[in-house]
C-alpha cells in the first residue's frame, strides 16, 4: 500500500469535462489513491494544459466539450446542430493528443455522446483507449477503470 501511494504521489490525470464542478465527486476515490485530477473545461484549456504540462499519466475525455470558455458562458456561441457536431471538439482534442503530441498514455472516454461510430473509431486508433458511459457511473466505477488502465499501461511498457 505504501509503495503504491509513493508511485502515484506525483501522478496527474487531466480530466476534460465542461461540467467538472457538478461531476467532480466521480474522482474522489481516484484522488484518495494519490492521484491529482487537473480539470479542463474546454478544448482550448485542455490543449493549453497539454502543451505546458508533460507529466499527465492519463486523460479522461468527455467528447462533448465547448471550444473555449466563452462558449460555457454564452449559449448563443454554441452552434451544435447534430450529435456528431457536438463531439467535434472532443475528437479534435483526441487527434491533437495522439497525432501532434504523440502521447502514449491511457485515455478514458467518459461521455454521454451517443455516437458509436465515432467512439469506436477513436478506440480502434490506439491502445489504452476505453469508453464508459457518464450516465449512472459511480465513483467506484471511475476508480476501477482508471486504476485498471494505468496498471495495464505500466505492465505493457
Amino acid at each position: 500500500m505504501k509503495k503504491e501511494k509513493k508511485l502515484n504521489q506525483f501522478k496527474k490525470i487531466l480530466w476534460v469535462e465542461d461540467d467538472y464542478y457538478h461531476l467532480k465527486g466521480l474522482f474522489k476515490k481516484v484522488e484518495k489513491k494519490g492521484f491529482s485530477v487537473i480539470p479542463a473545461r474546454s478544448y482550448i484549456e485542455a490543449k493549453t494544459l497539454l502543451k505546458n504540462e508533460s507529466e499527465f499519466c492519463m486523460i479522461v475525455l468527455d467528447l462533448i466539450i465547448p471550444y473555449s470558455e466563452s462558449t460555457l458562458v454564452d449559449p448563443d456561441l454554441k452552434n451544435i446542430e447534430t450529435n456528431d457536431d457536438a463531439t467535434k471538439n472532443g475528437v479534435l482534442l483526441f487527434d491533437f493528443i495522439i497525432d501532434e503530441l504523440k502521447l502514449d498514455i491511457p485515455i478514458l472516454i467518459l461521455t454521454m455522446a451517443q455516437t458509436p461510430n465515432i467512439i469506436n473509431n477513436l478506440i480502434s486508433r490506439r491502445k489504452f483507449v476505453k469508453k464508459i458511459e457518464k450516465s449512472g457511473t459511480l465513483p467506484i466505477d471511475v476508480k476501477r477503470q482508471v486504476m485498471e488502465m494505468i496498471k495495464l499501461k505500466n505492465i505493457k511498457n
